[in-house]
């Protein structure tokens, strides 16, 4: 929304985070989303690299990761 400020959630997520939520929930999936999208929005809120740079790499890890 125009004039708010950009909130980055998740801060607290980490690798040794992350792997304890997998084992608590069960679904990898959700968690390593969890972990991209902050990873994005810290690249995009706090370091100010363009959005659709990060997009873009993401896309082109899921697309390697699909051909396999």
């Amino acid at each position: 929304m125009p004039g708010m400020m950009d909130t980055v959630l998740n801060l607290g997520l980490n690798d040794k985070s992350a792997a304890g939520m997998v084992k608590l929930t069960g679904d990898e999936r959700f968690v390593y989303d969890a972990y991209r999208r902050l990873v994005e929005m810290f690249g995009e809120v706090v370091l100010g690299i363009p959005d659709e740079n990060l997009k873009s790499l993401s896309s082109s890890i899921k697309r390697k990761k699909a051909s396999k």
